[in-house]
């Protein structure tokens, strides 16, 4: 049949529509297009913001939070990249839940926190650590000198103090502004030279805790945006895939997956690659450094008969992939550059070893 030279997608398509029973499709499946796929796209949507989904009901919380922070374009836009990223996100999604199980807990993690907490957590624990004593101390001592500067930071003590002790209530925002500028940068001037020397000390300490516990609730409100965001994709992911099924569709995401388990299930794929065996003879992969782990286990299962058996007694036959690591599209449809280089290993060892 001569060279045929088409994308990874299309070739996935016409051995699935081949072979549609082995990948336990049904023959008549469809590819998604762009027009079907934003209605089902703002069906999805529709969801999220409506959440009438059984099993969504305890998402409001986090949908609510998204529209006052991001108001109602940003929202909207956020829903937009649920589609534009959907593939890339549910990969990166299952990766998370698959490597860690409580995929919640791990976001923390990866932000240096301890585990899934709010802001008033952080505040009650760190709260709960301070010396309220040396607080009260460190507002009287800084109150009664001449200094305007040691007497506005004696009155923030003193006030936080009063709050604390009145309700269990810590006021970041008045240990804040002593030791932090607007703009969350250290102040230049604690304290002056009127300042008992060990007030200073004090100072000193609270200053480095303060940096921390602010650099901490920015990433716990990373985290609180990331979860919110993750929670709602979940629902959106959901009704879409389920909106597929529906119309029997598969959308790029969906052929390379089917692909690669059909070619993984050992029964079906002996039977498949039999069947495809006399008519492959070469191999030609392009731009092989935008290459997914996924579609490289198709390409090397494709192979397997180049390099073993009764494959090295017919003519000679080829794989051949080309490449550069430096001009990799990170992250195009699962492409890591990394990958190329050990697919060279893996399948360099193989013709050598046959």
């Amino acid at each position: 049949g001569g060279l045929k030279i088409q994308t990874i997608h299309a070739f996935c398509e016409k051995l699935l529509r081949r072979f549609p029973l082995e990948a336990r499709l049904s023959p008549a499946f469809r590819v998604l297009d762009d027009l079907i796929g934003q209605e089902l796209a703002e069906k999805a949507s529709t969801k999220v913001l409506t959440l009438d989904t059984p099993g969504t009901e305890g998402m409001a919380a986090a949908r609510d939070r998204l529209i006052r922070k991001l108001k109602v374009a940003g929202f909207e836009k956020l829903l937009g990249q649920f589609i534009h990223q959907h593939d890339a996100l549910l990969e990166r999604f299952e990766a998370l839940q698959a490597r860690h199980g409580d995929w919640a807990a791990a976001l923390f993690h990866g932000l240096g926190l301890d585990g899934v907490c709010t802001t008033h957590d952080c505040l009650m624990a760190y709260a709960g650590r301070l010396e309220w004593q040396v607080i009260r101390d460190l507002a009287a001592g800084l109150s009664g000198g001449t200094s305007k500067t040691n007497q506005e930071a004696g009155r923030a003590f003193f006030e936080l103090s009063l709050r604390w002790e009145g309700g269990r209530h810590f006021d970041f925002e008045l240990i804040r502004g002593v030791f932090l500028t607007k703009d969350g940068s250290p102040r230049k001037t604690l304290y002056t030279k009127e300042t008992d020397p060990a007030d200073r000390i004090v100072m000193d300490r609270l200053a480095t805790e303060v940096a921390e516990l602010g650099d901490r609730l920015k990433a716990v409100d990373i985290a609180d945006n990331t979860l919110d965001g993750l929670r709602l994709f979940q629902v959106f992911s959901l009704v879409y895939q389920a909106e597929k099924r529906g119309e029997g569709a598969l959308d790029f995401t969906d052929l390379i997956n089917r692909t690669r388990a059909l070619l993984s299930d050992e029964v079906q794929a002996s039977w498949v690659l039999y069947k495809l065996d006399g008519g492959l003879e070469h191999i030609l992969v392009d731009e092989a450094q935008d290459t997914s782990e996924d579609q490289w286990v198709i390409v090397e299962a494709l192979s397997s008969d180049f390099f073993s058996g009764a494959g090295r007694t017919r003519d000679v036959r080829t794989l051949f992939a080309v490449g550069d690591e430096k001009q990799s599209i990170y992250g195009f449809q699962g492409a890591d550059p990394r990958e190329f280089i050990a697919a060279r290993t893996r399948i360099g060892d193989r013709a050598i070893a046959a």
